[in-house]
Parts: C-alpha cells; sequence; structure tokens
C-alpha cells in the first residue's frame, strides 16, 4: 500500500480516489497519511475520497481531513460510516460518528 499511495501523491487528474478496503496498518503508517495529505493539497481535481476500512486510528484520520482544508475541488471523503462534506472549503474540525 505504502508504494502505491506514495505513486498518487504527485498525480493531478485524480478526481475520485477510494482506497477503501485496502490496509495502511504497519511500518509506513504515518508516511502513507503524510502522503495521502500531500496528494489532497496538491490535487486541484479531486471531489471525492473514500479511506473507508483502511485501518487508520482517529487521530490519523484526522490529520487526513485537516490537509483537505487546503484542497479547492474536494467536496466529500467517506470513512467508516462517516460522510464528510465540506461547504466552501471550510472545515471545523470535528468528525462525527
Amino acid at each position: 500500500m505504502w508504494e502505491l499511495v506514495q505513486n498518487i501523491e504527485f498525480c493531478k487528474h485524480i478526481s475520485f480516489l477510494n482506497l477503501s478496503f485496502n490496509s495502511f496498518v504497519g511500518s509506513h503508517t504515518n508516511e502513507i497519511v503524510e502522503s495521502l495529505s500531500n496528494f489532497i493539497k496538491r490535487n486541484r481535481k479531486l471531489q471525492h475520497l473514500d479511506i473507508s476500512y483502511c485501518g487508520l486510528k482517529k487521530d490519523e484520520v484526522f490529520e487526513v481531513v485537516k490537509s483537505c482544508k487546503k484542497s479547492r475541488s474536494l467536496l466529500g471523503m467517506t470513512n467508516h460510516y462517516t460522510y464528510i462534506t465540506f461547504s466552501s472549503n471550510t472545515f471545523d474540525g470535528k468528525l462525527d460518528h
């Protein structure tokens, strides 16, 4: 999984990314979260991201969501049963489960 996320970090033309049911747990979890966050910040076409059932802890998910503030195109993100929407590219730092 680390190699996949590392390779998409610099892709700028992905608009929908579904990484659900891929395990992020392991020795590279922090690097995966950082690369995914960088991808979100750099990609100006990303509209939806699904990271459901990837084994991320709440604080790791929060790091990914914080990077969404930098996104100019992201409309929604799915994590487990949580669907997070962004209006006017704002996020108040709360995750509802």
